[in-house]
């Protein structure tokens, strides 16, 4: 049946999908972009040489997977000078922000056909395939495995209730998954998750999440306009809204908007998840119907006059900005899932966040400490936020709870070196 299952998947299910995605391009830029990378990735790797060179092949489905296995790349490269680091990405927004001096090669991973991953791995020669995560491509785990290239996915998830669990898709996923060499656990559920997808018992270890080092690592780090942001909001309580989408605005912005206009010494900071003109100016009209100062931090300066609120309407710092927090909301939590909590935590910042939390096993840990408050109404929002503005002690034993989350947990990074530098002796 797997085989069956296979030939839909690799002969009818794939061919399909980039038809679509050829039709839908024109009307799409990310699609645009993913196609046109995918035609370069064979000109970059015939430029590359590869033929004598000693390779590290490591792939991330977005940014999100690349941020979190950075610290490994720094660590894998610093004992490996010797090693060529390829990094793949299947979307734009991962291949477009990736910046890293120590990445050699920047690729789109091809498109996931039985003759073009043939032609990608005996192209690359790799001396390890590692995955970041959840991005799991039939063809490509075949055929990496058929040319002996060893197969190892890190900080690994698998959640209860995922559909790679449920019968007509672990048929296909069992014989992919038992091909490979390591699985790299964060918990032991899900581990014994993976069990049920075919991984091998010997090729399973519970490592834990890079991601606590990579934030670790980030903490810290510098901001655009770091001083004007300073400067503006000297003196004031200060919420971070983290990757808010329009049901987090709809839910809690109007309430965060009274209680900006009843205290002088309370100030936000709201960065969309996408900061695209329909959300920037649904915010916006808010501020300006409730006459509350605000400013684009594209456009800040320090002469900006009374301005309570900063818009964030660009990408790629968000991280960075949890600095200036004393409380912070992170969103998702009304939508697909909430986001990275561990970002504000490590700051020693109380995060709130809503009620799907099925990508976050980090926020169900904040919340257990006291660090985190999981609200699923307009009410529970405006007791919790009340309590941590007005309760000073509260708020600091909350953040300190969540910075504790993060620090705990660090060491993944260091532990999965290890496994990965056996295979590349």
């Amino acid at each position: 049946m797997s085989k069956v299952l296979f030939i839909i998947y690799s002969y009818i299910a794939i061919p399909l999908l980039i038809l679509i995605l050829k039709v839908i391009s024109p009307f799409n830029k990310k699609i645009n972009q993913g196609l046109r990378g995918r035609k370069e990735t064979w000109s970059i790797l015939e430029k590359a040489n590869l033929s004598e060179s000693r390779v590290i092949l490591i792939h991330c489905a977005s940014l999100g997977e690349y941020e979190q296995i950075k610290p490994l790349i720094n660590k894998l490269k610093n004992e490996n000078s010797e090693h060529r680091i390829i990094l793949s990405f299947f979307s734009p927004s991962g291949y477009n922000r990736a910046k890293d001096k120590l990445v050699d090669i920047k690729i789109y991973l091809p498109f996931d056909l039985p003759h073009s991953m043939k032609r990608f791995f005996k192209s690359i020669n790799a001396d390890v395939f590692i995955l970041a995560g959840y991005d799991v491509w039939p063809n490509a785990i075949k055929w990496a495995n058929k040319l002996n290239v060893p197969l190892i996915i890190v900080s690994a998830r698998l959640r209860a209730g995922s559909h790679r669990l449920k019968p007509m898709f672990s048929l296909m996923h069992r014989a992919v998954y038992c091909m490979f060499d390591k699985v790299l656990t964060v918990s032991e559920g899900d581990s014994d998750r993976f069990k049920k997808l075919g991984v091998k018992e010997r090729a399973l270890e519970v490592l834990g999440n890079s991601r606590y080092d990579q934030v670790i690592q980030r903490k810290g780090e510098a901001v655009p306009n770091e001083d004007n942001i300073s400067s503006i909001l000297s003196g004031k309580i200060v919420l971070v809204l983290g990757s808010v989408w329009r049901t987090d605005i709809s839910l809690i912005l109007d309430l965060i908007i009274s209680r900006m206009k009843g205290s002088a010494n309370f100030s936000i900071i709201i960065a969309p998840h996408e900061p695209e003109d329909k959300i920037l100016n649904l915010i916006e009209s808010k501020f300006t119907e409730a006459n509350v100062g605000f400013v684009r931090s594209s456009n800040l300066t320090l002469d900006k006059g009374n301005i309570n609120a900063i818009v964030i309407d660009e990408i790629g710092y968000l991280a960075g900005l949890y600095k200036f927090a004393h409380i912070a909301y992170m969103g998702g939590g009304f939508g697909p899932g909430v986001h990275n909590v561990m970002e504000p935590a490590v700051y020693g910042v109380p995060v709130i966040h809503g009620p799907n939390l099925k990508s976050s096993e980090t926020a169900e840990f904040l919340d257990e400490s006291g660090g985190g408050y999981l609200i699923e109404t307009e009410e529970q929002f405006d007791t919790i936020i009340h309590k941590l503005i007005e309760d000073e002690e509260f708020r600091k034993k909350s953040g300190l709870a969540a910075e504790k989350v993060v620090l705990k947990r660090a060491g993944a990074t260091e532990k999965t070196v290890k496994v990965i530098q056996s295979y590349l002796k």
